[in-house]
């Protein structure tokens, strides 16, 4: 409206409404009203289009540059962006399949202790009780150090052990001596060391009890000597029970020589060895001072089988007193050794003879058959001599097949531990 009165200088007319209006009002103050001008041609009129695009407009443009309405065409609404699409996730990357497990090398068999391995024990144990309290410190209890001690000395002492054993039974070879004197020398340093004086002064009676002069140039323990070698020991079991007490070792190792020598009797059975047992023959020492008049009168056996079983207790006292004996016990896994070869020999040729049913096949197969079970018997001896009663126990559940590999899996062990003491 402000364009046209600027052009024309006049109002526009009138509504009908505002006629209305202007009736009911008071009569205004009476207004000139300019003179009306031409009217403008329909198709000169403005539109409420774009008003540049008429012909008309152009000669108003020099008038009204400034007053130039322009119509803005409203923006266009900005369309919703499209949510992106869910990228999926990366598939997964297969995995590599792990490395297979290298094979583990089994374990080196862990060396058996020697005797200088455990001298060195014993002198790390000695250098601990000797070193002087320094300044600031105080003295401990070693009663602790003095139980190692103990569970050391027990494995040191083994041939010891072995020595006192044999020499209860009977008379020894003196080559014991040499085998038992290191041992003991070294126990009796250790114990100094850990100021345990009533331990080093026993181990020191019984060296000397050893060493005395009435066995430098005897061949066998016996007698006197014997008897002083084995009251030294006692004193040595009463100061350190754990180590030198010998009751349980001795009673099993006993039983198991007792029964395999009267196994290697003929015609010794069950019943025979009941008779023996149940009139009180039941060591070692008590059947070797035996006679068979003894035997036959108070076990009510035969005088000719009395005699066998003397004769063959006679004979193990001669063999132990003639073995040579030394640090790796090489006479008894000989001994062992020959045997393992002929049982396996045996084995043998008892499985051919059971191929044949002739009547010289089925002879031979029950002197072989004996033939085998008096040479495992022999074997399950020296294997109680050397204190191996639970292999002998375990023997026994076995197959002769699987007795062999059990009896040489033992022989190389015990070369294998033989061999540092042999270096």
């Amino acid at each position: 409206m402000g364009l046209f009165s600027k052009l024309f200088g006049s109002t526009p007319p009138p509504t009908s409404t505002d006629e209305a209006e202007g009736a009911s009002k008071p009569p205004a103050e009476l207004i000139p009203t300019p003179q009306a001008t031409p009217a403008i041609p329909a198709a000169a009129r403005p539109t409420s289009l774009d008003v540049h695009d008429r012909d008309t407009i152009p000669r108003l443009d020099a008038l009204l540059v400034g007053e130039r309405p322009t119509v803005e065409m409203p923006a266009a609404p900005a369309l919703p962006k499209a949510a992106p699409k869910p990228t999926p996730p990366p598939a997964p990357k297969p995995k590599a399949p792990p490395p297979a497990p290298k094979p583990k090398a089994p374990p080196p068999l862990p060396t058996p202790p020697t005797a200088d391995d455990l001298d060195a024990g014993f002198d790390a144990i000695e250098s601990k009780g000797e070193r002087p309290a320094g300044p600031g410190t105080f003295e401990v209890d070693l009663t602790e150090l003095r139980q190692l001690f103990g569970r050391m000395a027990a494995n040191h002492m083994r041939q010891v052990r072995d020595f006192i054993i044999e020499l209860r039974w009977g008379p020894v070879p003196t080559t014991w001596i040499a085998v038992c004197e290191s041992s003991v020398h070294s126990l009796r340093r250790a114990a100094e060391g850990l100021a345990f004086t009533p331990l080093a002064t026993k181990l020191n009676d019984f060296a000397k009890a050893l060493l005395a002069q009435d066995l430098v140039f005897a061949t066998t323990i016996e007698g006197v000597a014997r008897d002083r070698i084995l009251a030294a020991h006692g004193e040595l079991a009463t100061i350190l029970p754990e180590t030198f007490a010998l009751d349980g070792d001795r009673n099993e190792r006993e039983a198991a020589i007792l029964h395999s020598l009267l196994a290697q009797i003929p015609d010794v059975g069950k019943v025979t060895i009941d008779k023996l047992y149940a009139a009180g023959l039941t060591t070692l020492a008590t059947m070797m001072l035996a006679t068979a008049e003894d035997l036959a009168s108070t076990t009510g056996i035969i005088p000719v089988l009395a005699a066998r079983i003397v004769a063959r207790f006679h004979l193990y006292r001669e063999e132990t007193r003639a073995a040579a004996v030394d640090e790796t016990r090489a006479y008894e896994r000989g001994k062992i050794a020959a045997l393992v070869v002929q049982l396996r020999t045996e084995n043998e040729e008892l499985a051919r003879a059971a191929e044949a049913w002739t009547e010289e096949a089925l002879q031979r197969k029950k002197e072989v058959l004996l033939a085998r079970t008096q040479t495992m018997v022999a074997i399950d001896l020296q294997l109680a001599r050397l204190g191996e009663v639970a292999l002998v126990r375990e023997l026994e559940r076995l197959s002769f097949a699987r007795r062999l590999d059990a009896l040489e899996g033992f022989l190389g062990r015990a070369h294998y531990a033989a061999a540092p003491a042999a270096k």
